[in-house]
Parts: C-alpha cells; structure tokens; sequence
C-alpha cells in the first residue's frame, strides 16, 4: 500500500479489509512501483482522452499552510482518462480496490470498469466538493455507462444512477468519510490542519448472484446499487481532473 510519512485519521480495520481485497483471488495488480519513466507507465496505460498520466513521488498539495508529504510512486492524472486491460472478461463476482486523493476542492476523481470496447460499464466518481461541505470529505455519485463508441471525453460521466444509502434513503449521491486532499479540516472544512490521513481505500464490490454493486471507503458501506445491465468486464478506467492521485489498483475475484 501507499506509504505516508504519518497515518492519522485511518483505523487500523480498514486498512485491513483493504489488505484482503487486495490479496486474495487477484486477477489484476497495479502498484505503479517499477515505472522509470512516464513513457514506461504510459506504455502500459493507455491514454483514452485528454491529459496523460504521470508518475507522482511526492503529494504535493494546492492548499495553503500545508505541508506536502512524500509517498510511494503513485499515478497523477489530470483532466484526462487512461485505461489498462484487465487480462480476462469477469463473468461473475469481483472487487475493484484502488486508493484515491485529490489535489484541491472542487474536483472529480473516478474509477471505472468498462467491456472490452470501452463502451459499457459503470463509473465512480468522488466529488472533492467545496471545502465547507461535509466538512471537507466530497461525495460519491455512481454513473452508468452506455456509449455508442469508445470512452475518450474525459468530461462524459453517463447517467447518474439512484443509489441506496448505508442508512437505506434513495438518493442521487452520498456523503463520504475521508478527507478529499488527505488533511483534516476544522471549523467545517473552512481552516485546514497539518494532519496527514493519506489516500483514501475504496472498494466497489460487485455480487453476480444479487446483482449487488457494494461501495465502500475506509471500511464502511457507503452505498449500495442493483443492476443488471452490463457484465462481461475487462477494462479499468481512471478519471483524472487537475490533479487526481491513484494507488494500488487492484481486482479480485471470490
């Protein structure tokens, strides 16, 4: 997993969970530790649209009176999306982990999972939001994709999906429980603090059986969505937006 200089603010359970999903059964790894060069990673990455993906060292932050923390290699994406080729269609039950931060409010950062003509599939995307809002932690809001070509306009997100909530309301986003930019914010997200809680764990777990897509973060069910549509994936996509940060992407299957 990604190494921070310090882990405030993530319990020990989550980045626990996280481990097992990233370990058992897995049929697609990333780490994006052995890249020399961002032609190295791009050589593996396909850029589908806009900005192209780069290696990132360091977390370097947009936010005044904060420090930037030094991390394992991680990917950098700006307004741009990238994909790589999973390397088998998932026919039944699978997880999609990735670890996620953003550089500053206001932004979008997704992960997706696409057919193999990049075309159909469903997309996360977690919203940074404003820095007042939820108190810095942004939202998610779960899209469906049904393209008649190939994804490669980074600003095209599909249909936003209802979701059922962790508290079982039906609603068009949800709330999240990390700090967007990785420090945590006081006085409503209006004053920032120097307290490092690193990338956030997400989870999108999919049960074939009840046709049952599971979000989660840092451990806990932020929403839960039952669909039928699309199946037969082979694809990982990232959604970048000035600058999105992802880590230790990783699919596995029961």
């Amino acid at each position: 997993m990604t190494q921070f200089k310090s882990l405030s603010g993530i319990a020990a359970g989550a980045l626990a969970l996280f481990a097992a999903y990233t370990q058992a059964g897995v049929v697609f790894s990333e780490r994006f530790d052995d890249y020399q060069s961002d032609g190295a990673l791009r050589a593996v990455w396909t850029k589908a649209g806009g900005s192209a993906p780069s290696i990132c060292r360091e977390f370097a932050d947009a936010l005044p009176s904060t420090p930037d923390q030094s991390i394992s290699p991680s990917v950098r994406l700006g307004n741009g999306l990238a994909y790589r080729e999973i390397g088998q269609k998932l026919s039944g039950s699978w997880t999609l982990a990735v670890e996620m931060l953003h550089s500053n409010y206001l932004r979008g950062a997704g992960i997706a999972i696409m057919d193999a003509a990049g075309e159909h599939g469903y997309l996360l995307i977690w919203d940074s939001g404003k820095a007042g809002n939820n108190s810095g932690m942004g939202s998610f809001t779960f899209y469906k994709q049904d393209l008649k070509q190939e994804w490669s306009n980074w600003k095209a997100k599909g249909t936003p999906v209802k979701v059922t909530a962790a508290n079982g309301a039906t609603v068009g986003y949800t709330k999240t429980n990390h700090a967007v930019v990785g420090y945590a914010s006081n006085d409503g997200g209006k004053t920032y603090g120097t307290d490092w809680e690193g990338f956030a764990h997400v989870t999108v777990s999919y049960d074939a059986a009840l046709h049952t897509f599971t979000i989660r973060m840092d451990d806990a069910v932020i929403f839960t969505y039952t669909d039928s549509a699309f199946t037969g994936f082979s694809r990982v996509y990232l959604r970048g937006n000035s600058f999105s940060y992802f880590d230790n992407v990783v699919v596995s299957t029961p």
